[in-house]
């Protein structure tokens, strides 16, 4: 009897606020996700993507392995405004928590992509405490997670590092990193 393989659902939750509108990061973002699309069919897997910025995070992306979809909705990624990380990460537990109630048996990979400067909070206390403490539940219901940083300039504050850290999660500067590499990433983790 042959065993019946599960994909991933893999979920990109991309930080879209001013800070994350340099071409250079938005483009290797968009470029991981294509490339992603392109394998997802063949191993089962199915991309999502939430993104986050302003007040707010929205599922840009619902999960799927459709190339064409997957497209549009890049396409359409505005960039501007603060960052609610707390949001985007709710948001991406709260998408995953979902495919498994509807009987998903998909693992679920976590891609986080900012520079980390929360400045949005949604319960009104400090921004990135309250993202660091949405770590603890992601973590506990066994997904994994990749930690991409943005991060650039001079001053570095190290908070996606230390994101990373609370997650348990693989942690890469995106700077060293081009499309192609982040692809490579995952494909080894799932």
């Amino acid at each position: 009897m042959r065993e019946k393989k599960y994909g991933t659902t893999i979920v990109f939750v991309v930080d879209s606020s001013g800070s994350m509108g340099a071409e250079r990061r938005m483009s290797a973002t968009k470029g991981a996700i294509l490339s992603l699309l392109l394998d997802a069919y063949q191993k089962r897997d199915r991309i999502a993507m939430v993104a986050f910025k302003g007040n707010d995070a929205c599922v840009v992306l619902p999960p799927t392995d459709s190339i064409d979809l997957g497209k549009k909705s890049l396409e359409t990624l505005p960039t501007g405004g603060k960052t609610p990380l707390s949001a985007g990460l709710q948001a991406a537990l709260k998408l995953i928590k979902q495919e498994k109630r509807k009987g998903s048996k998909n693992n679920s990979l976590m891609i986080i992509i900012s520079d980390g400067r929360a400045n949005v909070s949604c319960g009104g206390g400090n921004a990135f405490n309250e993202a660091l403490s949405i770590c603890d539940e992601i973590r506990s219901v066994g997904i994994q997670s990749i930690v991409i940083d943005t991060e650039s300039g001079f001053i570095k504050l190290g908070k996606m590092r230390e994101l990373a850290n609370k997650l348990d999660g693989k942690y890469f500067p995106m700077e060293q990193l081009q499309a192609d590499q982040i692809s490579g990433i995952i494909n080894e983790l799932v």
